[in-house]
């Protein structure tokens, strides 16, 4: 044992010296003959601890995502051939959420290879307006990639994270948001002044290579990692979220209905399987000393045994058949996603995977009272939902507390990130902003900071403010977005009386 640690910690650090001469300046030529010497074995776990090490060691998550393509094209062919069967789930059920990831990664390779890069063909060819307008199209349709990567970002990352996997998810976080950095680049360019295909060949092939390259880290690094770690109930959770959010160039799938092959736990349950019965006491009567021990006949019977009657079973969990299902209404597009299945119930939510346990048991009618009247829990939840603002609540520990779940949200806020160290729920370019704005807020230094951001159609207006108690003791932090759009084209005036 001792010595397969050794060969184990042998190679991680050389792995890590690898990605450390890359990261001064090596090429992959350089480094490809003596990484070839370490492949043998080599897993996307193995792949997680080094840039988890990078990370611990110093190594600013910025520097690792600059390396992020150049250390998966030299690792590519090793870890493609180990995990081709891992990555390729076949006995899972039509709507896990694996399965969707693959489905619309195959939807947008094929996107990329017969829409983007054969209508550049074309406007090489032929720089038409008509060409150019197709391009564009294209690309646009591209940018939908966003809902996959949100999806990743706010459901599997957050349950990574509780496994203590850290560094990788904002690594990839980072690059994903190169990608769509990139993507929108290219659209503006288009859209802009008029251009020749040569200078908008380059962007497009860099933006193409970028998405190909995070396709393989997804299906060869990620997909196994969270195959390894990752329980039913995790799947379950990130499985009832993900139509919120919604998905791209499938049509969205079919809701999970697991098989027996993916409810492994359930079957495992040992307080089931293990617990005694009163027909497998087979030594009682053969025992001499039972008829003249006094104390037999006090003994509990083993039908009466409380534990084994009040033992919750997987079905009796409180919180299960009270999450709200999420209705899949997102728009039709190319691929599917499904499979066949058998016909079985379908998945059930579980609670937050970070969520505190039991923090709240309140009858919805019980009165709250305030410093101005008293509401029950079921009015202020509605009245909070009913408000025409995003709000979260991050509390004084720096973890996720709340948030509301009205018509006008702005920002993806799945259950998954109840519970989830603030820092982790943005991409590594907004950290130290995010962390700098909590900690004047906490000092006192500030009691509000204001942003204001165009996205698209949406005039987003985000308020940070310190919630204090009456004796001034910081208690966390509220996030308040509202698209202002439409409170920004008022014009004149609209009174109660005519």
């Amino acid at each position: 044992m001792s010595e397969l640690i050794q060969n184990k910690q042998f190679r991680q650090d050389k792995l890590k010296e690898l990605i450390k001469r890359l990261h001064d300046g090596a090429t992959v030529e350089d480094v490809q003959e003596e990484f070839n010497k370490l492949t043998t074995g080599v897993t996307a776990t193995e792949i997680a601890e080094m840039e988890q090490a990078l990370v611990n060691e110093g190594m600013p998550i910025t520097d690792i995502q600059r390396l992020c393509d150049v250390h998966a094209a030299v690792f590519k062919g090793s870890i493609e051939d180990i995990h081709k069967e891992d990555a390729a789930p076949n006995k899972m059920s039509a709507g896990h959420p694996v399965l969707t990831i693959k489905a619309e990664n195959i939807a947008i390779q094929a996107w990329l290879n017969n829409q983007v890069s054969a209508k550049l063909k074309n406007y090489i060819a032929n720089g038409s307006e008509k060409n150019k307008e197709a391009l564009l199209e294209a690309i646009k349709e591209l940018l939908t990639i966003s809902k996959h990567y949100s999806r990743k970002e706010n459901l599997i990352f957050p349950i990574m994270e509780k496994y203590d996997i850290t560094a990788p998810p904002q690594v990839m976080w980072g690059v994903d948001d190169e990608i769509r950095d990139k993507i929108k680049a290219v659209i503006e360019r288009l859209e802009g002044p008029p251009v020749a295909p040569f200078q908008i060949e380059g962007p497009v092939n860099e933006m193409t290579e970028q998405v190909t390259e995070m396709i393989f880290k997804e299906e060869e690094i990620m997909i196994p990692m969270i195959l390894d770690k990752f329980s039913h109930e995790d799947w379950v959770q990130i499985e009832a979220s993900s139509a919120e959010i919604g998905f791209t160039l499938i049509d969205p799938p079919k809701r999970w209905q697991p098989e027996v092959d993916d409810e492994p736990e359930v079957d495992d349950e040992p307080e089931v399987d293990d617990e005694p019965k009163a027909d497998d006491e087979p030594d009682v009567g053969d025992e001499p000393e039972v008829d003249d021990e006094p104390e037999v006949d006090d003994e509990p019977e083993v039908d009466d045994e409380p534990e084994i009657d009040d033992e919750p079973d997987v079905d009796d969990e409180p919180d299960v058949d009270d999450e709200p299902e999420v209705e899949h209404k997102r728009r039709s597009s190319r691929v599917s996603a499904d499979t066949p299945a058998k016909a079985v119930p379908p998945a059930k939510a579980t609670p937050p995977v970070n969520a505190p346990p039991d923090v709240v048991k309140v009858d919805s009618q019980t009165q709250i009272k305030f410093d101005a009247g008293s509401l029950t829990s079921e009015e202020v939840n509605a009245i909070l939902n009913t408000v025409p603002l995003d709000m979260t609540f991050v509390g004084a520990d720096d973890k996720v507390r709340y948030f509301t779940q009205g018509k006008e949200r702005v920002f993806d806020r799945p259950p998954t990130i109840i519970g989830r160290q603030v820092r982790l729920c943005h991409p590594p370019k907004s950290v130290q902003i995010v962390e700098q704005i909590v900690a004047d807020l906490r000092s006192g230094k500030k009691d509000n900071e204001d942003f204001w951001i165009k996205m698209g159609e949406v005039f987003a207006y985000i308020r940070y403010f310190a919630v204090r108690n009456k004796k001034g003791e910081y208690l966390g932090t509220l996030e308040v977005t509202q698209d202002i759009k439409n409170i920004t084209e008022l014009e004149g005036e609209k009174r109660l009386r005519k």
